[in-house]
């Protein structure tokens, strides 16, 4: 994915996207880039997020698309906002 970033005040940092798999239909990316600052709760509540959003199918909810977890970062994907 590509992307650009937009300014925002809460856990996740909110960036814009495309899709590399030819279509280059934009996403938005949610991402905690520094996990190791945060308190566990707070990532326990990321996390929860993205696992209920992984199941949930609602015309008024953002559709996930992926999600990338490694020691110090969450990303997760949806349609774009």
């Amino acid at each position: 994915f590509e992307s650009s970033q937009y300014n925002n005040n809460c856990i996740w940092k909110l960036l814009s996207g495309t899709k590399n798999d030819g279509t280059n239909e934009k996403v938005t990316i949610f991402a905690i880039e520094n996990r190791k600052s945060m308190t566990q709760n707070r990532i326990d509540a990321a996390l929860h997020c993205i696992s209920k959003l992984k199941t949930i199918r609602h015309p008024n909810i953002l559709s996930y698309g992926s999600s990338l977890i490694t020691d110090d970062k969450i990303y997760f994907v949806t349609e774009y906002v």
